[in-house]
């Protein structure tokens, strides 16, 4: 007979959802596999949020008095979640899991930043919806359970940012985006694969898993105003231009280590462990079509009538490249994410339980950061975070479980800063981001078949 720790091994999953998932700045879940462990056929579902009041402090040049508060500038994450679990045979169980793993959405307000003779980036957006399916084999030993198991994983991204890259002279950075830029990876495939040795008598489970990266080539469009005048082929300030774009880029590969192990009568210890090569992913490079260049609507913008080329636009001002093939910081550092916690059987119905958890970025600063900076990056801010989480499960009936979990981020101050000008040594802008708090919260529901 199992030991009633058993029960609450489950635990640990529902309270880990409802840490604030911010690795990397966007990583919207933890991508564990949980549902492939289990005795019984089951379909869960859980729905969970995050909301992160971040704000900063703009100075419109490094050390200058004129400073502007942005506001909160991040959207509140939501975490849908379906996953089933169906045993084939006597050893073997296959699982399939639905979920939004990465999610960004951030933006200031366009009087908030400095332009100065530089990008100033307004909005990004990324969304992603992942499909998992894995099939395990336990092999049984003298002293345990041995399970390996492995499967495809689906994965859809897309995206989109702005940038402002004029001056306040002409007129445009308080109501428009000179450079708006939306791009779709569609869906690509990669694989998870896993390992566990587990003791059920105690609850006693180690586990390691596996996610690929998965590569795209993103397709979409770029819409952006011509930024100077060039009587050679009649182009007016304030013209709008589009074409195509393609980028190249990925989402990164991760290694989650696991332990959990009961301690003590009705009580169960519980750590995770997940390094995400996210250093790898330090930009996205945008490629403009070499196709023709329309206006908006839908003419040629050469004022003799003749198409323009992107040639020709790229003579027409320094900013125009930025224009034509938009470069787009993403994140400097891989990062190392943990959590530990315990759980505790109250009853045969309830089941009790806390964390914490944190994230680090690992590795030195990029040679590009000013000192008494962070970062060089606007687009997707956060530093260090820790995490406190508490939740529960509770036997509706034997084959119906609900469960939730509450969570509450300490997320420390951080600093961007650009790269100073070779000539005058002056930074366009730094952003200096306060200490603030996230809440997160999970609720989820358990049928056993």
């Amino acid at each position: 007979m199992k030991h009633p720790m058993v029960k609450i091994s489950a635990l640990s999953a529902s309270i880990f959802a409802a840490s604030s998932a911010m690795a990397g700045g966007f990583d919207n879940s933890s991508r564990g596999f949980d549902i492939i462990y289990g005795d019984n056929n089951v379909i869960t579902t859980s729905y969970g949020q995050t909301k992160v009041p971040m704000k900063a402090k703009i100075q419109q040049e490094a050390g200058s008095s004129n400073i502007v508060a942005s506001g909160e500038i991040l959207d509140d994450f939501t975490r849908p979640q379906l996953g089933t679990r169906y045993h084939v045979a006597e050893n073997v169980s296959c699982a399939l899991q639905y979920e939004v793993p990465f999610k960004a959405g951030v933006e200031y307000k366009d009087d908030t930043l400095a332009y100065g003779t530089t990008s100033a980036p307004i909005r990004t957006v990324y969304d992603s919806e992942s499909l998992t399916a894995a099939c395990g084999y336990d092999i049984a030993l003298s002293t345990g359970v041995l399970k390996v198991f492995g499967g495809p994983k689906l994965q859809k991204v897309s995206g989109s940012f702005t940038e402002d890259l004029l001056t306040d002279a002409f007129g445009l950075t308080d109501s428009s985006d000179n450079l708006a830029v939306e791009l779709d990876g569609g869906t690509e495939a990669g694989f998870i694969a896993g390992m566990s040795f587990s003791i059920p008598e105690i609850a006693l489970r180690a586990s390691i898993l596996y996610h690929s990266q998965i590569d795209y080539t993103a397709t979409g469009t770029i819409n952006s105003i011509i930024p100077d005048q060039n009587a050679a082929i009649n182009l007016a300030f304030g013209t709008e231009f589009q074409t195509t774009g393609k980028a190249k880029t990925f989402t990164p590969q991760s290694v989650e280590l696991a332990l959990q192990s009961g301690i003590a009568e009705d009580t169960l210890a519980f750590i995770k462990m997940r390094w995400s090569e996210y250093g790898k992913l330090a930009e996205l490079q945008v490629q403009g079509g070499n196709d023709g260049i329309s206006g908006t609507d839908n003419t040629n913008l050469g004022g003799d009538g003749s198409e323009v080329t992107l040639q020709q636009l790229a003579a027409l001002s320094e900013n125009a490249d930025a224009l034509i093939n938009p470069n787009v910081g993403m994140f400097s550092n891989d990062t190392f994410d943990y959590s530990f916690g315990l759980g505790r059987r109250i009853n045969d119905q309830l089941s009790l339980g806390a964390s914490f958890s944190g994230s680090i970025k690992l590795g030195g600063k990029s040679s590009d950061t000013p000192v008494g900076a962070d970062s060089t990056s606007l687009r997707l801010p956060g530093d260090t975070s820790h995490t406190l989480s508490f939740g529960g499960e509770y036997a509706v009936m034997p084959n119906l479980k609900v469960n939730g979990g509450f969570g509450y981020t300490f997320i420390n101050d951080y600093v961007v800063q650009t790269k100073a000008d070779e000539d005058t040594g002056v930074s366009a802008y730094r952003a200096e981001f306060s200490k603030t708090e996230a809440t997160s919260f999970q609720l989820g529901l358990t049928y056993e078949i």
